[in-house]
């Protein structure tokens, strides 16, 4: 139940950033679109308890990495290696706690 919230929450987060930022054009209006896409992903992989959970939750994390580094780059001009290293962590984290919460 604890994973379902995290993941709930990290992808409805990441769609409402999204939308918002691209809104407010604090980002590009596609990056926003990615970010959102992906945290939609995250949502949708909840109402599935097999594979598609799996890879559903890898395509929206995936997506949200991509946007979070674009994000950082287009902002700064650089890229924040430490941050996306432990988003990474964090990510492979929920997905093999997924992993074993199906098996």
């Amino acid at each position: 139940m604890f994973l379902k919230i995290v993941i709930g929450g990290l992808g409805g987060l990441s769609v409402i950033s999204g939308i918002l930022q691209a809104y407010v054009k604090n980002i590009k209006w596609w990056s926003g679109m990615i970010l959102a896409l992906g945290g939609a992903s995250m949502v949708v992989s909840l109402f599935f308890t097999s594979t598609a959970t799996l890879i559903l939750l890898g395509i929206g994390l995936m997506l949200t990495h991509v946007s979070a580094i674009i994000n950082n780059y287009m902002m700064y001009g650089k890229i924040n290696k430490t941050h996306h290293f432990a988003r990474l962590i964090g990510a492979v984290l929920i997905i093999v706690a997924q992993w074993m919460a199906i098996q």
